[in-house]
């Protein structure tokens, strides 16, 4: 397997240049003290409970730099027999481990074979919870190292974290789903992650063997000794950011909307994509052409080249993703254009992100370009990860603030090697880390206060690097937030697929509702007031004693009189309001009122309608009267503060 193919789409070259030298280097590297006497290990259970699941297999091999110089290989007798699958993916038989040690037996063995020594476990929590449910287990060792989390904070940008996927990749043993060929398989990975902890940024291993000292976290010696080899080395977030996004140079895409017409492959061409031996063929060897699929990306091809719209239902088995994506990766490739997807869910989103994307990129000549647009929740905020990694923030879940710390790894190591990225493909225990400490709401943005706006910053650098992609994939939520600010937050793209669009109408109504209610407009007009109370109460006061007070007390009068109408008025709108949803849905305490055509036809609609348009009116005669007022003290007397907030 190349490395080019075991990374994810986008991967900058230099990391791609680091992970190729990783296996050779790891031959010859040393690592002193961290690699004497740890101890790797595997297990093999008769299902993936703990508590109704049990061991029937234990291996482990001590290590002393590159070399195994013991080794621990068990069968365990169960007390159940073992599952028909489980023989099948395993090979272990009950024959196997009829004479086997029992569970108590075998984990008291391995005890003394570990000795205290730290344990390297893929995927820890699971083998460790296995070993400590048999009684003694606990003894076995206070130190287990996951190299399944340790690798994703080595090498962040692989696609892949197995074991398998990772031996493979970098010619270690192979994994055959038995604990001795695992173990094996291991002990070479082991080292290949060392060697990659290596090639983070000077600095990053300090700043993370330092932080929040008080919490036990099991990568702390690694880290601190891995320090060590650069001593004095100071790291930087902001400079780390620099450096990866010197390789992001891409060019400027023309807007759509600027062209006369689109350049598209002939509907031959398209054809020709999905027959036998074309382009979705090559991306999936056992595809079987279909002429549903054929006949939609046709009906994509025909609208993109006439400028116009298609309202398609495509059955289950269809392949509905792949029958617009190639007509639209052709659109924007021969086009220099960015063409969008809007999704209704985040699980397709990522499914196209990670699957067919990279695989159609992969067939087209010359690449694909694309990148996921999200919600600010999904993705890091660097300023709060700075704070948190220096400590100067508290944890706040109590569950087991180690997984949190691990999360500070594997974000800070992510972010170091990827342009862009969002939180959802880091792998991360959300269950006990607290997300909002790593992300940062719309409003809470520090934007151009904060020192990796705008570029360095994953959110809006994401928005930025979206207008030099082909594709870009976003959900329903943001694609209808863009069209209520205008376009503001999406680059310009006039071309988009709607995916899942049954569900488009609830979003668009929920992305687009105002909403007033009576408790608000009452305390709003409260706080204009009247001659005795409120705003327009102390502008009278401070205007009485004024030169040409009588000027500015008739202006104040008048802006009372019609604060008083309007409050009135749209008190009345309100009760409108009530009385429509009484009259069209038999109550108003909760009722949900579409507005269409049979509504506003209806009598009851038009008898609502005068409330709502003398509510307008006394409206807009308060907002002259009021705004008469404002500007002629603000002329004539600027001594005088009319303070109506945001009233």
């Amino acid at each position: 397997m190349l490395i080019e193919d075991a990374v994810s789409s986008g991967t900058p070259q230099f990391v791609i240049d680091s992970y190729a030298t990783l296996a050779d280097r790891a031959k010859t590297q040393s690592f002193g003290l961290i690699e004497e006497d740890v101890i790797v290990l595997d297990t093999e259970t008769t299902g993936l409970s703990v508590q109704d699941n049990e061991l029937i297999e234990i291996s482990a091999a001590r290590l002393s730099g590159r070399e195994v110089i013991d080794r621990f290989d068990t069968f365990v007798h169960p007390k159940q027999l073992i599952p028909a699958e489980i023989t099948e993916l395993t090979s272990i038989t009950n024959a196997d481990v009829a004479d086997a040690p029992s569970a108590v037996e075998a984990v008291a063995a391995l005890a003394d074979f570990v000795g205290g020594c730290p344990v390297i476990a893929h995927n820890a929590t699971f083998d460790r919870s296995f070993i400590e449910s048999v009684k003694g287990g606990v003894n076995v060792s206070d130190i287990w190292i996951d190299s399944l989390a340790l690798s994703r904070i080595a090498l962040p940008r692989l696609a892949s974290h197995k074991l398998s996927f990772m031996a493979d990749l970098f010619g270690c043993d192979s994994v055959s789903h038995r604990a001795n060929a695992d173990v094996d398989a291991l002990c070479g990975v082991w080292r290949v992650l060392l060697v990659a902890l290596t090639d983070l940024p000077q600095g990053l291993m300090a700043r993370l063997a330092d932080m929040h000292p008080d919490v036990p976290w099991s990568y702390r010696p690694i880290f601190s000794f891995l320090a060590g080899q650069n001593p004095g080395s100071i790291f930087s977030l902001s400079a780390a950011r620099a450096d990866v996004l010197k390789a992001d140079r891409a060019d400027d895409r023309v807007d759509a909307d600027e062209l006369p017409v689109l350049k598209m492959p002939s509907r031959e061409e398209i054809e020709a994509d999905y027959a036998p031996g074309g382009l979705v063929n090559r991306m999936y060897p056992t595809y079987e052409p279909r002429d549903e699929q054929i006949a939609m990306a046709l009906e994509v091809r025909d609208a993109l080249v006439t400028g116009t719209h298609r309202v398609i239902e495509a059955g289950t088995g269809v392949g509905k993703s792949m029958a617009y994506l190639v007509p639209f990766a052709e659109a924007a490739r021969r086009n220099n254009i960015t063409v969008g997807i809007a999704t209704k869910s985040n699980n397709l989103a990522d499914q196209l992100m990670y699957h067919e994307l990279p695989k159609l990129a992969e067939q087209l000549d010359g690449g694909l370009s694309f990148c996921a647009l999200k919600g600010y929740d999904h993705y890091p905020c660097l300023r709060k990860l700075e704070r948190m990694s220096r400590g100067q923030v508290e944890i706040t879940t109590k569950r087991d603030p180690a997984d949190t710390l691990t999360a500070v790894a594997v974000i800070m190591a992510y972010v170091c090697q990827s342009t862009d990225g969002d939180l959802d493909s880091l792998g991360i225990r959300w269950r006990s880390v607290n997300r909002p400490d790593f992300t940062t709401a719309s409003r809470e943005c520090a934007r151009r206060l904060c020192p990796f706006f705008p570029d360095k910053c994953l959110v809006h650098g994401a928005r930025r690097r979206a207008a030099h992609a082909d594709v870009v994939v976003t959900n329903h939520s943001l694609l209808f937030r863009n069209v209520a600010a205008e376009g503001r937050i999406l680059p310009p793209i006039r071309h988009w697929v709607i995916d899942e669009a049954h569900s488009i109408e609830r979003e668009a109504r929920r992305q687009w509702a105002r909403v007033v209610s009576a408790d608000e407009s009452r305390v709003l007009f409260e706080r204009l007031g009247g001659s005795s109370t409120g705003a327009l109460s102390q502008v009278s006061r401070d205007l009485a004693t004024s030169e040409g007070s009588t000027l500015y007390l008739g202006l104040t009068a008048k802006a009372t009189s019609t604060v008083a109408r309007a409050s009135m008025a749209i008190a009345g709108v309100f009760d409108g309001v009530r009385e429509l949803g009484r009259r069209v849905r038999g109550g108003y305490d909760n009722a949900n009122l579409w507005i269409g055509p049979e509504l506003r036809e209806s009598d009851d609609w038009h008898d609502f309608l005068q409330s709502a348009y003398t509510g307008i009116d006394a409206l807009e005669q308060a907002d002259k009267s009021v705004d008469a007022l404002v500007q002629a003290v603000a002329a004539d007397k600027p001594e005088v503060v009319v303070d109506l907030g945001d009233i």
